[in-house]
């Protein structure tokens, strides 16, 4: 039981698919911001805890 998707619900799992992909990219951004925390908080040295 295929269904054909319209236009609009296309292009709602385009956006939708992009969305996700930039969260999951971003997602190493936002821990590199932190590593000198991360580092601290472990008493490691910040090459260590990369």
């Amino acid at each position: 039981m295929t269904q054909k998707l319209s236009s609009h619900q296309f292009n709602i799992l385009i956006v939708t698919f992009v969305l996700i992909s930039f969260m999951l990219g971003c997602n190493e951004f936002m821990v590199v911001g932190n590593l000198s925390l991360i580092a601290g908080t472990y008493h490691e040295s910040l090459s260590q805890v990369s």
